[in-house]
């Protein structure tokens, strides 16, 4: 593996942070109180993920892999919002491929050994989550997906969101069929990632429920149909 320099593994994790920034997925249906321990790990893990990229060969990842990268964290970090959000909505079935999918892409991100849920940690969870708030199952999944060795937020720092800036035009998920948005938009360099990505994603009330576009299967839920859940 050919050790490369500090400098490029900062410009690879600021990459992926800047892409999370305009995904609209992270935080809908979610405080921001509840939102932010999530804004925060994604933020964090991206240096995870840049470091993996260096690992797996000699030649340093082109732009298009590490854009690929950040939109795999983003749809493991939507779907960790999902099941929060939508978990008084649908039944177990749907929770259970939603972890399912959770566990996929977590390896997708991290490796083969990357943190998963097992079965009976699903049964247990999809138990007590009436028990529990949006935010303390949220702090709870994102330290149970953490990385050994990787940083995971304990107490957020200080974070003032600011106004909503315009953003594109991506509908909302409803309760039948939570989408995850459209692939990131390009990187923005005039303000922190933290406060870009509340500005980038304020949130936004239920639409009426509706199948996607193109069919009413529950595990297709982008309007494509390009990536099941």
């Amino acid at each position: 593996m050919t050790p490369f320099q500090a400098d490029q593994l900062d410009r690879w994790t600021k990459q992926i942070q800047d892409a999370l920034a305009g995904n609209s997925g992270l935080r809908e249906g979610l405080t921001d109180d509840e939102a932010l321990p999530l804004v925060n790990w994604g933020a964090e893990q991206a240096r995870t993920v840049a470091q993996r990229l260096a690992q797996v060969g000699d030649v340093a990842p082109d732009s298009e892999q590490i854009d690929n990268s950040a939109y795999t964290l983003g749809r493991l970090m939507a779907r960790i919002n999902w099941v929060v959000t939508y978990r008084n909505k649908k039944d177990a079935a749907w929770l259970t491929r939603t972890f399912a999918k959770i566990n996929q892409l977590s390896r997708e991100v991290f490796g083969p050994d990357a943190p998963v849920l097992s079965d009976d940690e699903v049964a247990a969870w999809i138990a007590e989550h009436p028990h529990h708030s949006n935010a303390e199952l949220l702090r709870d999944l994102i330290a149970r997906l953490t990385p050994e060795g990787a940083a995971s937020p304990e107490t957020p720092p200080a974070v003032s969101p600011s106004t909503p800036a315009d953003t594109p035009d991506l509908a909302p998920p409803a309760p039948d069929t939570p989408q995850h948005g459209d692939r990131p938009a390009g990187p923005e360099h005039n303000t922190g990632v933290l406060g870009r990505l509340f500005r980038a994603l304020p949130t936004l009330p239920e639409s009426p429920d509706e199948p996607a576009e193109g069919g009413s299967n529950e595990d297709t839920p982008h309007p494509q149909g390009d990536e099941g859940l």
